[in-house]
């Protein structure tokens, strides 16, 4: 859950009220670490004593303990250095010497819009405080401070935190987890200028790139959908070459009331299997088996893997068989079983009645047709359905064989 910090910080009482401070930053930082920090400089929207706010607070937020030292510079220009005893003082001199690097805030149009609503009409009413009247709310932080209009005033007052106990301007400001930034400093009818910050976890690189990733993934799901729907049609093919009787004869289990919609599924397609092993490899096995998979580059491979050739190869040889109807005895037991595994029993022999065997698997589900193709492949399954006499329940996400 986002934490959401609201804060206000007025220049009364806070020294050198609406002054506004010039201190040149090449005097601490390298050229590329000025650079690096002045995210903004090519934002059209803003205005330069934003930018600097950007720049300011960046630096503190990149490059803490020469940051500190622009700090003492500061306080000796604006004959604040006797300040340093006082606890809100102390403590940012503390925070910036043992703070660890943190990222540069990013400009973030949106933030920026929801930041100058809020200042221009604050500021045209004289009003301070967050409890925004037509203005939509949507960021993650807000710091507001009213008097000063100099970006380097502005981010040392809020860093300062004056006479705010929980010092939540500072911990906006530094936050290493926000990544987006939005200023906006405008007139104020009590104050003569107001500063609002917006603080976002994004900003307007990292939304293009979402965007970017988002139009990505539509175009890759859209073809996906269109080779679906290939699959589909050809499936449907596939399907309509098994005449009405031979469908009929292989589904004897769909109007049984014990069994569920995926298991009548399965042994349907067992079914078609024993009835007509040659035709189900030539219509269907040969095909696939997982029509709607991208198979272009994994058709091959699929047929040489070993599960696959045992179905292949026992279809091409094995003569018709019956249809399977699971005893509806043994799917109580199975059902049992299942039920004792979900209470947490691990021996769930009880549920055998007259003596018996069961074998229990977890199986992830993503679609019937798939699912009973990849049972069939498995060397376990494939002897209890065909060899071994077995009923093969499927249920939560487990499948069990009784016999």
């Amino acid at each position: 859950m986002m934490r959401l910090f609201t804060f206000i910080l007025i220049a009364f009482g806070f020294c050198n009220a609406f002054g506004q401070n010039t201190l040149d930053p090449t005097r601490f930082f390298t050229p590329q670490e000025i650079a690096s920090a002045n995210t903004a400089i090519n934002t059209s929207y803003l205005t330069q004593d934003e930018k600097d706010i950007f720049l300011y607070n960046n630096l503190a937020r990149m490059y803490p303990k020469k940051f500190y030292n622009l700090y003492r510079a500061f306080l000796d220009d604006t004959d604040r250095a006797h300040m340093l005893d006082n606890h809100y003082y102390k403590t940012l001199a503390t925070d910036l010497q043992n703070n660890a690097p943190a990222g540069a805030l990013m400009p973030d149009r949106v933030m920026f819009e929801l930041a100058e609503c809020w200042a221009l009409e604050s500021g045209a009413k004289g009003i301070v405080g967050h409890d925004r009247l037509t203005c939509e709310a949507g960021f993650s932080g807000e710091n507001c401070s009213y008097g000063y209009s100099g970006g380097l005033d502005i981010v040392m007052q809020l860093l300062i935190d004056y006479n705010v106990e929980s010092l939540g301007h500072r911990w906006n400001m530094l936050n290493p987890g926000y990544k987006g930034l939005g200023v906006a400093i405008r007139d104020h009818a009590g104050y003569r200028h107001c500063a609002v910050q917006d603080f976002s976890w994004t900003n307007d690189v990292l939304r293009a790139q979402a965007a970017a990733d988002q139009r990505a993934a539509e175009m890759l799901q859209a073809e996906l959908n269109k080779k679906m729907d290939a699959r589909a049609k050809e499936f449907d093919v596939m399907m309509a070459a098994w005449t009405p009787d031979e469908k009929a004869k292989a589904d004897v289990c769909r109007g049984l009331t014990y069994l569920n919609d995926l298991e009548k599924d399965f042994y349907f397609y067992v079914n078609l299997m024993r009835l007509y092993p040659q035709k189900f490899k030539k219509v269907l096995w040969d095909q696939g088996p997982f029509y709607d998979q991208q198979l272009d580059d994994l058709r091959m491979g699929l047929h040489k893997e070993s599960g696959y050739l045992m179905v292949a190869n026992h279809l091409r040889l094995t003569a018709p068989a019956p249809a399977i109807i699971p005893q509806e005895r043994l799917v109580e037991v199975g059902r049992c079983v299942l039920r004792a595994i979900a209470n947490g029993q691990s021996n769930a022999t009880n549920c055998l009645q007259g003596g018996g065997y069961w074998q229990m698997e977890s199986y992830f589900g993503q679609d019937d047709y798939k699912d009973i193709m990849t049972f069939l492949m498995e060397t376990k399954t494939f002897n209890a359905v065909f060899k071994q006499n077995y009923t093969l329940l499927i249920q939560d996400g487990m499948k069990v064989m009784v016999r």
